[in-house]
């Protein structure tokens, strides 16, 4: 369901152009039919294209959140509530966030039937994770609100929606935002965001602690049957952190990447998109490498006596180093 078949020595693009400013009306048909035949997956929202989705090529998802609406005009039920009885929502995205087992379920599965566009092959679920279980307070039980809900449950509940939309809606293709060790356990196997990965939103390159972490659910992630999706979010617009963060995470990518693995470096909420920078034309995501001449299950096995991670590919290595900025390495 959510496996995009990748591992074949150049990096494969994904674009989540819900964050970007909207500016499809600057860039021609030909330059976005360019675009999406270099990405191997796009999420936009409903109406972001306005009609000009005719032109793509790649794998479409219709973004939408999982559990947080900006309508107040469902029946109060469809909500969820905390102890005092007022609804869960955030201020600061002006959401309300929805209860897992109240009427959003046949709400949204209308809503995933009729598509965003007829052309979408799935859905994007923002808000999967752990976030919308804290956001506006920690949800409580209906009717009498005398007893919170445990994270695990709340959990449980998203992964039955998720579920339920997936084999009852129209579309094959899915994303959640929110990989991690819990949403692999009890979400089943599909495309899986891991927004700010490898601590992208703290401009400088990752600590060896923070790379493991996120190689390691990478790794186990598409072991597990998932196609992780690495969203290295810059804060900066500065182009030599840019350079700096693309060059490290390429190289990450095609260590990590054991046959389905999507990678997307951009920007915060309301910068320049990719295909409008032309990020997606970068030398550094097609090197000629050729393909893989051994894919192992854990990544820990490319590792070297000098602390370095190297794969052999026909046309050359990938290396990285996670702990220091600069090595000097022996190639066999």
């Amino acid at each position: 369901m959510g496996e995009i078949k990748t591992n074949d020595g150049k990096v494969a693009l994904a674009s989540c152009c819900h964050v970007y400013a909207n500016q499809y009306t600057q860039v021609s048909d030909a330059d976005l039919t360019k675009w999406s035949a270099r990405t191997a997956l796009i999420s936009l929202r409903p109406s972001g294209m306005k009609g000009r989705e005719r032109v793509l090529t790649s794998k479409m998802l219709w973004y939408t959140k999982t559990l947080a609406t900006q309508s107040g005009a469902f029946p109060e039920k469809t909500y969820a509530h905390t102890l005092a009885g007022k609804r869960k929502g955030d201020p600061n995205w002006g959401v309300w966030i929805l209860d897992p087992w109240g009427e959003w379920k046949t709400i949204h599965l209308k809503e995933i039937q009729n598509g965003g566009f007829p052309t979408a092959d799935g859905a994007f679920n923002d808000s999967a994770g752990d976030f919308s279980y804290t956001q506006g307070g920690k949800p409580y039980r209906p009717p009498g609100y005398s007893s919170l809900i445990p994270v695990t449950e709340w959990r449980q509940g998203i992964a039955d929606l998720l579920k339920y939309w997936i084999d009852n809606g129209n579309q094959q293709v899915h994303c959640i935002n929110g990989l991690n060790a819990n949403s692999m356990k009890i979400y089943p196997p599909q495309i899986g965001m891991l927004e700010n990965a490898f601590g992208s939103n703290q401009l400088g390159l990752p600590s060896a602690t923070v790379w493991h972490k996120n190689a390691r659910t990478i790794c186990d992630a598409q072991g597990m049957g998932w196609t992780p999706w690495i969203f290295c979010k810059m804060r900066s617009k500065d182009p030599a952190v840019w350079t700096r963060w693309r060059n490290y995470m390429t190289a990450t990518t095609l260590l990590l990447d054991r046959g389905s693995l999507l990678f997307e470096l951009g920007g915060m909420e309301g910068t320049t998109p990719p295909y409008a920078s032309k990020e997606w034309t970068n030398a550094a995501y097609s090197p000629k490498l050729g393909p893989s001449m051994e894919t192992a299950a854990d990544y820990m096995t490319y590792r070297q006596a000098d602390g370095t991670f190297m794969r052999k590919f026909q046309n050359g290595r990938v290396i990285v180093d996670p702990v220091r900025q600069t090595s000097r390495v022996a190639i066999p």
